[in-house]
């Protein structure tokens, strides 16, 4: 197929053609059933290891910025932010815990 029928994706180095008949394999590709099963395992992983970055992240931010503004607002420096993380702490060690176990059952459902 001549190259001006296609589209174009530019890499760093080379350059790879993606010409009009690999757009249905492309549009098929996340309905494919029969993956590897090492596909399907790193996919799990990556799932896991972005579920359990933000169950982590998000309360910790969220409870230090409030803390921070409660602190700021009630001339209270340490106490909220102290107070407000911990909480963030126990939160998340709750939520991971609960997590933990659901993806345990997943891993092993992967693993059958």
């Amino acid at each position: 197929m001549p190259r001006a029928w296609g589209f174009f994706f530019w890499g760093q180095f080379f350059e790879t053609p993606l010409t009009l008949s690999l757009f249905p394999r492309i549009l098929a590709a996340p309905f494919i059933f029969a993956m590897s099963s090492d596909a399907r395992y790193y996919r799990l992983a990556m799932k896991i290891f972005a579920d359990f970055s933000g169950t982590i992240a998000i309360p910790a931010v969220l409870f230090a910025l409030l803390g921070d503004w409660l602190d700021d607002r009630y001339a209270t420096e340490p106490r909220y932010l102290i107070l407000l993380l911990t909480l963030a702490l126990v939160l998340t060690a709750v939520i991971i815990v609960r997590k933990a176990k659901k993806y345990r059952k997943a891993y092993e459902e992967l693993m059958k």
